[in-house]
């Protein structure tokens, strides 16, 4: 009996050479790889040639899982080498201002994302934490607060979101006013305790991330200078004005540190907290200071409540010069931006 893969060349009944292709077919095998017709020597080479075929085939077969698996390799190389630059380094502050700082501070470097659990609308003093900050906070690699009572609410909700890392106070080391027994927290309203706030916040991008300790402090650098610049402009506003007119009247006690800048009085009849609210005693006694300085400069807050100075300005028969942007920023503007707008608007004021 004949083999199905039987590769000698046959002959039919008629007595003609059959090739072994047809052999091979009429047996059922497959056709593609006996290729002779009639005499061995055509048989051979049709042999060869098919083998040198499939063997270019297998060839070009392997060469592609070659680099198919080299290109698998460098993928994971890349990963494996580049993965702490892969990593989304994240930083929470507690309100928008410390933002805002430490996004400057960590200019040019994309793997580091800053957050701020107050937005920009909402009064930190006041804020009631939502479930979602405790999410946030629980994936932070460094948290920054701005400390001295701002943030009353922080410490429980910090607490609350298992973060085990860091929390580092903006104002560590700044010599504080104190109302009564209360501090007052408002200290990026002076640019020179502002670059306080920059070296402590720089010290904990360094320590958190030391990978980019020399772009740290290079816009360490450069920031400072503005707000030194911010500094000496302001004081030369302010110098062209009249002491006796330097007195200003606002929602809060929010701007006491602007005020030992710049040789300015601030008067208001809520303390350093916006839930503090005056006495009947206190605002008597307010409406008669108003009186006897006789200041025109009197301004809202974008955060406070205006009904209170509403009623005092109402009372003193002043005109409300303007809104200041006590604690947070003023729409898309930078922090020494706000600070420019604030002097501006209230020289204006006293100078009216």
């Amino acid at each position: 009996m004949t083999s199905m893969y039987s590769l000698k060349a046959q002959k039919n009944t008629n007595g003609e050479a059959m090739s072994a292709c047809k052999v091979g077919a009429k047996a059922g095998g497959p056709p593609f790889i006996w290729a002779g017709v009639g005499d061995g020597s055509m048989y051979h080479q049709n042999i060869n040639k098919s083998l040198k075929t499939n063997n270019k085939y297998f060839e070009l077969i392997i060469k592609n899982l070659h680099t198919a698996l080299l290109m698998r390799v460098i993928r994971l190389l890349f990963v494996f080498a580049f993965f702490p630059f892969l990593h989304a380094e994240t930083v929470v502050c507690s309100f928008s201002i410390l933002q805002n700082l430490c996004a400057q501070l960590c200019q040019g470097i994309d793997s580091i994302q800053v957050y701020t659990i107050v937005p920009k609308s909402v009064d930190p003093h006041m804020y009631q934490p939502k479930p979602s900050d405790s999410k946030t906070l629980a994936k932070a690699d460094l948290v920054i607060t701005n400390g001295l009572n701002l943030e009353g609410w922080i410490t429980n909700l910090i607490d609350g979101s298992g973060y085990k890392g860091k929390v580092v106070m903006a104002s560590e080391n700044i010599s504080a006013r104190y109302l009564g027994k209360l501090p007052d927290p408002h200290v990026w309203h002076s640019p020179k305790l502002i670059n306080l706030m920059i070296n402590n916040i720089t010290n904990a991008l360094k320590d958190a991330f030391p990978n980019h300790t020399s772009t740290f402090e290079k816009n360490a650098i450069s920031l400072k200078a503005t707000f030194n610049e911010l500094q000496t402009n302001v004081a030369e506003h302010f110098a062209k004005i009249p002491q006796s007119k330097r007195v200003m009247l606002t929602t809060h006690d929010a701007f006491s540190y602007f005020a030992q800048c710049y040789n300015v009085v601030v008067l208001s009849p809520q303390g350093v907290s916006t839930s503090d609210d005056p006495s009947a005693a206190d605002m008597k006694n307010l409406i008669g200071q108003i009186r006897s300085l006789q200041i025109s400069a009197i301004f809202l807050e974008n955060l406070s409540n205006p009904k209170i100075l509403n009623a005092i300005a109402n009372e003193t028969g002043k005109k409300v010069s303007g809104v200041l942007y006590a604690d947070t920023l003023k729409d898309d503007l930078n922090l020494q931006d706000t600070l420019w707008y604030n002097a501006t608007v209230i020289a204006g004021a006293m100078n009216a």
